[in-house]
């Protein structure tokens, strides 16, 4: 795997602690309930970039909308040297890099279109906010699980909690229960390095208290 240096970009205590578990190579599902702000977008886009460096990788990127898809492609374009892109397509939300790889970005709004793929690497961000059911069907069984059948070696699960139902709450309990193959990891506001406990208690005041309960 080639290295490449991403400047301004330093991970905190809590992403090198999830990078650590994703590249152990241990689990086939990571789970991560974090509170906002606490920089779960840029830990998955540093792992789409490190996994765009390997060879023959193809990494599929679920977001609850297009809008977020293109805004996190335009980030990777950004961060990846140009000479490692083979080809980008800013319609489509597709990378590819002279590594063989691919990175493919779809919405959870018509998440049906990833049917038929099949992928190595999966993320969906902001998992809590996806719908439950697109067009009638689960959207993890019927559409996520199918796309790591063939080769899927990592699928992770991120998101700000939202309620104790779906998807994501379940897999995270399966995580937490330390089921094979999977792993759970949960902090708060109180475990970001990048804010003081000042700046935390001058946020709670303007908070209403459930949302405050999700940091």
């Amino acid at each position: 795997m080639q290295r490449v240096k991403i400047k301004g970009i330093k991970p905190t205590t809590v992403q090198r602690e999830l990078i650590s578990a994703i590249r152990s190579g241990k689990y086939k599902y990571i789970c991560a309930a974090w509170s906002r702000q606490i920089g779960k977008s840029v830990t998955m886009q540093l792992m789409c970039i490190e996994w765009l460096l390997n060879k023959r990788e193809e990494i599929i990127y679920f977001t609850p909308t297009y809008n977020l898809a293109k805004n996190f492609f335009g980030k990777i374009i950004k961060m990846l040297p140009q000479g490692l892109v083979a080809k980008s397509n800013s319609s489509d939300l597709v990378i590819e890099t002279i590594t063989g790889s691919k990175l493919r970005f779809f919405s959870g709004e018509a998440a049906q279109t990833a049917r038929g793929s099949n992928c190595t690497r999966l993320i969906i961000d902001e998992a809590a906010y996806i719908k439950e059911e697109i067009d009638g069907q689960s959207f993890w069984y019927n559409i996520v699980v199918p796309l790591l059948k063939a080769r899927g070696k990592t699928a992770i699960l991120i998101s700000t909690p939202f309620g104790k139902q779906g998807f994501f709450y379940e897999l995270c309990m399966k995580g937490l229960r330390g089921d094979n193959g999977y792993y759970y990891t949960n902090h708060s506001i109180y475990d970001d390095d990048l804010i003081t406990k000042e700046e935390i208690e001058e946020l709670k005041k303007n908070y209403p208290p459930l949302a405050w309960k999700c940091e």
